[in-house]
């Protein structure tokens, strides 16, 4: 798990320190924290990682609000499933923010809300370090993060499953009808021979017969029999 900050306060990130040195006790396991103070490489590397569990906490009080703003639009661009945190003042005019955003008012100078903070970050971590797709058998021993998941498909050759990831693939002993019992509510069927992750999914090209992932890759395993399915996502 990782927590990806992208603040320019000194004293905030330190607050933040102490909120995940708590949280790994509470969760017992190592948590990551990155910080990153505008848009860079750094930042666009980590929000290009699928294969991570991320959630990224945005303040306020970076040079002026449309920074903070487009930092949101660029995650949501290529990641439509990492919760995003963004800290506000009091002040603060939110009818611009999108609806998904979980705001808070900034945790500089008020503990209440920084143990606030703190019990909505357990809750998210909790949640997110348990969507993995566990496989083990004697022959193989897989966990993967279903974000990390783009697609899966079937090999007629072997028979077998092919699970597509960003920078990989695992062939599993498994038909469509098994593999779902291992997945959540997120993949549906594209296609008779494909099961698409939804959220990897930012449009779905019914004329073309394609699907267009978060990654840029399109896939040609879209069929109008599964149109229904998918619309109801």
């Amino acid at each position: 798990m990782e927590l990806i900050i992208v603040s320019q306060d000194e004293i905030m990130n330190e607050r933040f320190k102490k909120i995940i040195k708590t949280l790994s006790i509470q969760v017992n396991a190592h948590i990551g924290i990155k910080y990153v103070t505008h848009i860079n490489h750094s930042l666009t590397h980590l929000i290009y990682n699928h294969d991570a569990n991320k959630i990224f906490i945005i303040t306020n009080n970076l040079k002026n609000l449309s920074n903070g703003l487009d930092i949101i639009k660029l995650i949501r661009t290529h990641d439509i499933v990492s919760p995003i945190i963004y800290l506000v003042d009091d002040n603060t005019n939110r009818k611009d923010f999108p609806e998904e955003l979980l705001i808070y008012k900034t945790i500089k100078n008020n503990h209440k809300i920084a143990i606030n903070l703190n019990k909505v970050l357990l809750k998210l971590i909790k949640l997110k370090t348990t969507e993995r797709f566990e496989y083990h058998t004697l022959q193989q021993d897989l966990s993967i993060s279903y974000n990390a998941i783009t697609y899966i498909t079937r090999d007629k050759e072997e028979r077998k499953l092919i699970i597509h990831t960003d920078t990989d693939y695992y062939k599993v002993n498994l038909t469509f009808k098994q593999i779902q019992k291992y997945l959540d509510n997120r993949f549906k069927m594209s296609h008779r021979s494909c099961l698409v992750n939804t959220r990897r999914v930012n449009h779905y090209d019914w004329h073309n017969k394609l699907f267009h992932l978060d990654s840029g890759l399109k896939i040609n395993l879209l069929s109008k029999n599964y149109r229904e399915n998918l619309i109801l996502v």
